[in-house]
């Protein structure tokens, strides 16, 4: 069936005025597993229940009122007096004129009369039962019974098996829905539980990082040489590491214990040669830090030096140095580190 086809086809079926024939054609052509455009189709459908809305209300003429109100009003006439004559020709159907009793000029006559009447036919009753679908005599008249309808009882057998099936079919969704809700439960507070660890996780390195910054962007220097240093006063326990960037003529330095000087006082970092002593700079460790960084160094050989220092100095610096040493670590070439026995 090409395009053009369908979709004149729906347009008729969404107006609602697709005749017998073009809806045989459309109900085969879905049948046989035919490709229909629900979505247009939804669109007719939703503008074709739209189209009273925009139609505007019209007001009939006040003689076109008129007359349809004498027609409803004949018709109502008419509807009366057929009423009327079929409740007339029920009355007479199911009436009989009462027959007149016979009477003598004496009362105890009539009595007698009436009440041999009323035993003949009691006779005639018991000889000849009277059919079933025979109106009774009751009293001289002629009464019909009026037809008993018999109702079956509908059994409740099928909304007791539909409110059974809702209960287990609730009962069902309930439990899979706590199941599923526990399992949500249980993922969501491992999924805290992993959240707070790699929080802590990331809190502990950002504490190293912000602890140990500028050691990690030290390193970024090539031919770096460390240096051990011991405190001069086992007491004290001073200790630390000193860092030489030899290409790049810059040191850190990192030192622990090493107590606050007063404020005429002041540290200073010495390298000791074989031929003379020089300096490599003033330095204070502010509270907090555990690093210092001193640029600007002289030229160092790693081979000529023999020993690194920490003096107490002047606050103006001393040339050579002059107070007492606090630390100090070996210079020249590196130790070997010491391995033990396997």
């Amino acid at each position: 069936m090409s395009d053009q086809a369908i979709n004149e086809m729906i347009s008729a079926f969404a107006a609602g005025c697709m005749d017998k024939e073009n809806y045989l054609h459309f109900y085969n052509y879905l049948k046989q597993n035919g490709e229909l455009p629900y979505k247009e189709l939804g669109k007719l459908q939703t503008l074709t229940s739209m189209l009273p809305s925009i139609l505007e209300l019209e007001q009939p003429a006040p003689e076109l009122k008129k007359r349809v109100a004498q027609a409803l009003i004949a018709i109502q006439d008419e509807i009366k007096v057929k009423i009327k004559i079929e409740r007339d020709k029920t009355l007479a159907g199911a009436h009989k004129t009462e027959a007149p009793a016979r009477t003598t000029k004496t009362g105890t006559a009539t009595y007698i009369e009436n009440t041999f009447n009323a035993g003949v036919s009691d006779v005639e009753a018991q000889n000849n039962p009277a059919p079933e679908n025979s109106a009774p005599i009751m009293g001289n008249r002629l009464f019909t019974d009026n037809n008993k309808k018999f109702y079956e009882h509908q059994s409740f057998a099928p909304v007791w098996i539909a409110v059974v099936l809702l209960f287990i079919a609730v009962a069902l969704i309930g439990y899979f829905g706590f199941k599923s809700l526990s399992d949500i439960k249980s993922s969501i507070l491992k999924s805290e539980a992993n959240l707070e660890s790699v929080k802590s996780e990331l809190r502990n390195t950002q504490e190293f990082i912000s602890k140990n910054g500028p050691l990690i962007e030290f390193y970024n220097y090539d031919n770096i040489w460390t240096v051990p240093l011991q405190g001069a006063d086992p007491a004290l326990k001073i200790s630390g590491r000193l860092l030489l960037a030899l290409n790049d003529n810059e040191a850190l330095l990192q030192i622990n214990n090493l107590p606050t000087p007063p404020p005429e006082n002041t540290y200073q970092l010495w390298v000791v040669n074989k031929n003379q002593t020089y300096s490599l700079g003033q330095f204070f460790i502010e509270p907090g830090h555990r690093f210092v960084r001193i640029s600007g160094l002289p030229a160092i050989v790693r081979d000529q030096s023999t020993q690194f220092k920490i003096t107490l100095e002047p606050r103006s610096g001393s040339i050579l140095p002059t107070g007492a040493t606090f630390a100090s670590g070996p210079g020249g070439v590196e130790p070997a580190k010491k391995t033990g026995r396997r």
